[in-house]
């Protein structure tokens, strides 16, 4: 299935920005025909899309990408998987990314209250100490 369908050949330039209606959550590898030509010459696609961006992948652990090419009479998104520590979304961990993150370090809620977030190891302590005592009182 494809979303659009020429008989002659396409010239692809700008933005993708693919949307989705229900909650689908893609695997690596998954593909998306987008576009499918039907050109008697033979020329199916020239140039090709700058970006390509999704509400699909908000949300998702990490950052994740689709990418895209032509594969015969095709032209197909393919989504690329997750890459974790990739800040600003380019399926790349660089500098950029630890610069955004670095701009974010120390956030704090509106009003200049610390986001306060308790280590894991505070927890099992806690726990622990909750099993001491009851078994204590027994």
């Amino acid at each position: 299935c494809s979303l659009i369908r020429t008989t002659a050949a396409s010239t692809l330039g700008g933005v993708v920005d693919v949307q989705s209606l229900s909650d689908y959550r893609p695997r690596e590898g998954d593909k998306l025909t987008v576009i499918s030509s039907s050109d008697p010459n033979g020329v199916h696609f020239t140039g090709n899309f700058s970006q390509f961006t999704s509400n699909i992948t908000r949300g998702l652990p990490g950052s994740s990408a689709f990418g895209g090419a032509a594969n015969g009479s095709n032209y197909e998104l393919v989504f690329l998987g997750y890459t974790s520590g990739d800040a600003n979304g380019d399926h790349t961990v660089d500098g950029s990314d630890l610069a955004l993150m670095g701009s974010n370090w120390m956030w704090t809620l509106p009003g200049g209250a610390p986001l306060a977030i308790p280590e894991p190891a505070s927890a099992a302590l806690l726990a622990l100490g909750a099993v001491g005592l009851v078994r204590r009182r027994r």
